[in-house]
């Protein structure tokens, strides 16, 4: 399954469209159609082409994508360097009918930040990365290594807050967005499709004068490396 460009719907002045990034070429690129994983399956492939399923969440970040998310069909890693697809669950915060759902949802942080410096120490114009809970416990697992003290936070929006139509797609070669090409000034929110946390979910770069609340879900202190990585966000 697919969903066209062209399925968007089109506001004033700004058509609706999927952008990813090419590294040879280190542009933006428009892109007429994005894939849709099947339910209970993440936005990347195996080399033979087999959708991905989560794995064992425990693991640490070394080689996190290749034992977080794992072949549905045999023991093969996910291929890097592919462009995501985005999960079917997450069809519904595509398109101008998004919008609403993005303002109106429910989305985590994770930071190394305490409740005291977080969101009150960010800079008025740098945007801030939110996504699912899941997407938060990956970006966790990367950055701390399953061993820095962290805080996962859940955080509200506000319904005034405004939404860019155009929808990046990550791939391995270009996933941050702030950094390729995008022009992050005119929208209070951006979404994009995830390629490593949580492959396939959409989240959100926002401004942070788009926070309306924030409420500390889970507070993970520092451990001796020498004790190895553990749980760190356990799902509800």
């Amino acid at each position: 399954m697919t969903i066209e460009s062209t399925d968007i719907p089109q506001a004033m002045n700004h058509p609706g469209e999927f952008t990813s990034y090419d590294a040879r070429s280190k542009q933006l690129i428009v892109m007429d159609a994005i894939e849709v994983a099947p339910a209970g399956h993440v936005g990347i492939k195996c080399e033979d082409g087999h959708w991905a399923i989560p794995a064992n969440r425990e693991f640490g970040a070394f080689s996190y994508h290749r034992k977080s998310y794992w072949c549905a069909n045999g023991d093969k890693a996910p291929v890097r360097f592919a462009t995501a697809a985005v999960q079917e669950s997450h069809v519904p915060y595509l398109g101008a009918e998004g919008k609403s759902k993005v303002v109106n949802g429910e989305w985590f942080h994770a930071s190394p930040l305490s409740k005291v410096k977080f969101p009150s120490s960010l800079r008025s114009d740098r945007y801030v990365h939110l996504g699912t809970r899941i997407a938060a416990t990956d970006w966790d697992l990367v950055q701390s290594r399953g061993r820095d003290e962290s805080f996962l936070y859940s955080v509200k929006l506000s319904s005034e807050a405004t939404v860019s139509d155009d929808i990046h797609v990550e791939n391995d070669a270009g996933s941050d967005i702030r950094e390729k090409g995008l022009t992050l000034d005119a929208f209070d929110i951006y979404r994009y499709v995830n390629v490593k946390e949580d492959p396939g979910s959409v989240s959100v770069l926002i401004r942070p004068s788009a926070i309306v609340s924030v409420d500390l879900v889970k507070h993970v202190p520092a451990i001796d490396p020498s004790h190895g990585n553990r749980p760190r966000f356990p799902q509800p």
